[in-house]
């Protein structure tokens, strides 16, 4: 039986942190859509880039360039 137990353990915890990686993906994306949802809607529909994508455009450039943050 101890040899049953031990070869299960690894893959629960495996498992678990497999789940808890998936739940913290899940709940940042439903928590950028819910708060950020309308202001990417209306940018895309105005013809523009969303906020939060040019953010991250920025941070990439002024870190590849050598530049401290903008912020």
């Amino acid at each position: 039986m101890k040899s049953i137990e031990k070869s299960q353990t690894p893959k629960n915890k495996k498992m678990t942190i497999k789940i808890i990686l998936l739940a913290v993906f899940v709940y940042l994306a439903i928590y950028t859509i819910i708060e950020e949802g309308p202001d990417i809607v209306r940018s895309i529909s105005e013809g523009r880039l969303p906020n939060f994508i040019v953010d991250m455009r920025d941070g990439f450039t002024d870190g590849y360039n050598g530049y401290p943050p903008r912020y």
